[in-house]
């Protein structure tokens, strides 16, 4: 009889012990099951936070993507145009793509130039004008200089075509160079500089060398 309550005691330990457990394991899958349901909410709102922030970006970059001639809406390209064709028209000014070579000089000094100009055909004004105007904004009233020659060692200059170049600078109307900046045209004009800057080195890559 002894016997048998101990063993009937051992089945009351076990069931509890059992009972415990499974309710415990229970506890913990619900748990699990709302942590993870909670973790996907969370990340839900976070792809849709992220979704609406890259949406509001989008419509910033459109709104302040420049169009048509909005690049600088003071730049009057008419106005060159005018001035640069009816330049041509006076006695000695003349379209001409001027390369420059640096000669051997002491390294003391600064160093030599000499230049090899070529004349190009006066409707380049019109494919130099074209060119300027997709342009996606520019610098105004800037300054630039080299020692040497310019980058690419080529300009594009409306002016007097001589071998000597305080003339060719001291009569020039306009004048076009490449910058260190390989997505940059440099522009002087009206005894001014400008800088047009351009979305990559491919839109302007061998241009002043393809005016013919």
């Amino acid at each position: 009889m002894e016997e048998n309550n101990k063993e009937n005691k051992r089945l009351v330990i076990a069931a509890v012990i059992l009972l415990t457990l499974a309710v415990a394991l229970s506890g913990y899958i619900c748990y699990d099951k709302h942590i993870s349901n909670n973790n996907a909410d969370k990340q839900a709102e976070n792809n849709k936070l992220k979704e609406d922030n890259n949406d509001k970006n989008t419509e910033t970059i459109e709104e302040n993507k420049p169009t048509d001639n909005s690049i600088n809406p003071d730049f009057d390209f008419e106005e060159l145009s005018s001035l640069l064709h009816s330049s041509v028209q006076k006695d000695g000014i003349t379209t001409f793509v001027s390369r420059c070579e640096i000669k051997t000089t002491n390294t003391n000094k600064p160093p030599e130039t000499e230049q090899k100009n070529t004349e190009v055909s006066n409707n380049t004004i019109d494919t130099i004008i074209s060119k300027l105007k997709t342009a996606k904004y520019i610098d105004k009233d800037i300054t630039y200089s080299w020692f040497g020659c310019p980058p690419k060692s080529i300009t594009y200059y409306i002016s007097v075509n001589s071998n000597d170049q305080s003339q060719v600078y001291s009569q020039s109307v306009f004048s076009l160079n490449y910058a260190n900046g390989d997505d940059i045209l440099l522009v002087g004009y009206n005894q001014k500089g400008y800088a047009f800057h351009f979305n990559s080195n491919e839109e302007i890559n061998n241009f002043i060398e393809s005016l013919k």
